[in-house]
């Protein structure tokens, strides 16, 4: 990626405002993601116990495969099936 000096950097408010924008403000709960800290805007919002998170940044700590479907923690981390049981 080339920066040519005139990008705009969103800010947390002005993101929050855009995702207010895509979706009626009765329904909206924005979360910040627990490993970019950018608010989640997605129609879907991966939660880990405590934590949010975008479905792009949701990887297993050892593989980095994205998870979709399940997930394991342990000790804060979070794994995939195959890493979990190793």
């Amino acid at each position: 990626m080339t920066f040519t000096g005139n990008e705009h950097y969103l800010g947390k408010m002005e993101i929050m405002l855009y995702c207010s924008l895509i979706y009626s403000i009765e329904s909206l709960n924005v979360y910040d993601c627990s490993v970019c800290s950018l608010p989640i805007c997605d129609q879907l919002v991966f939660r880990v116990n405590e934590n949010y998170f975008h479905s792009s940044c949701l990887n297993c700590s050892e593989c980095h495969m994205q998870l979709l479907d399940k997930c394991y923690t342990q000790n804060g981390s979070v794994y995939c099936k195959e890493d979990f049981f190793k």
